[in-house]
C-alpha cells in the first residue's frame, strides 16, 4: 500500500512539472503582431499578412486581451517605411503588460521605420527655375494650413513675396467693422502705406 502511494505521489509530481513546463513553453512563444505600410488593418497581423498602422495593431492586441487569448509576451514588430498618422497614438497603462507578459514595440531587425505627422503632398509642376507648383484640395476646400514643408527630407521654402527679407511698411491702420469677445475683431479693415521701393516690389 505504502508502495502504492509513493508511485501516486510521484506521478503527481511529474505531472506538475509538466503542467509548470508547458507554461513557461507557452509564455516563450512570443506572440507577434506585424506592421507593415503595405499592410491593411483588416488583416489578422501575420508577417505575411501585416497590420497598417501601431493604432490597428493596439486595437487587436486589446481584442485579444479582452477574449482572454494573450497570456505571455507580445511584440508588435513594424517593417521598414514610412508611416503617416493622422491622430496621436494613445497608450494606457494596460498597454504595458506585465512582468510576465510584456508588450514590446520594436523596429524590423535592420530597419528603421519613420512615424510622420505631417501629408504627402505630389502632383508638382515646374514653373520655372525656382517655382515648382501643386494643389492640394484641403486647403482650398477645408481651409487647411501648415506651415512646414519637406522635399526629400530637408525643409523646403513656401512661395513667398520677398523671396528673401520682408517688406519695410510705412504706416498700418486698422478700422473695425465688428468687435470680437476678445481682442482681436471679428471683422476689420486694414490699410497699409509703403515706401516708394516697397510699392515698386509689390506691383
Amino acid at each position: 500500500m505504502k508502495s502504492n502511494r509513493k508511485i501516486i505521489f510521484v506521478f503527481a509530481a511529474l505531472l506538475a512539472t509538466y503542467l509548470v513546463s508547458v507554461e513557461k513553453e507557452a509564455q516563450a512563444a512570443n506572440l507577434k503582431i506585424y506592421v507593415s505600410v503595405t499592410g491593411k488593418d483588416e488583416n489578422p497581423g501575420t508577417k505575411e499578412l501585416p497590420m497598417a498602422s501601431l493604432k490597428g495593431a493596439v486595437s487587436k492586441l486589446w481584442t485579444m486581451k479582452n477574449a482572454q487569448a494573450v497570456n505571455g509576451p507580445v511584440e508588435i514588430i513594424i517593417s521598414d517605411g514610412t508611416y503617416f498618422i493622422t491622430d496621436p497614438l494613445v497608450l494606457n497603462p494596460v498597454d504595458s503588460g506585465t512582468e510576465n507578459a510584456p508588450v514590446i514595440f520594436k523596429a524590423e531587425e535592420g530597419t528603421h521605420p519613420v512615424f510622420c505627422g505631417g501629408k504627402k503632398i505630389g502632383g508638382f509642376e515646374k514653373i520655372s527655375e525656382t517655382l515648382w507648383r501643386t494643389k492640394v484640395p484641403e486647403v482650398a476646400e477645408y481651409g487647411w494650413y501648415f506651415e512646414q514643408l519637406y522635399v526629400n527630407g530637408k525643409r523646403a521654402v513656401r512661395a513667398k513675396s520677398p523671396n528673401t527679407g520682408f517688406y519695410h511698411l510705412k504706416n498700418v491702420s486698422e478700422t473695425i467693422l465688428q468687435k470680437g469677445k476678445e481682442r482681436t475683431p471679428e471683422l476689420a479693415v486694414q490699410r497699409f502705406t509703403l515706401f516708394p521701393d516697397g510699392a515698386g516690389q509689390i506691383a
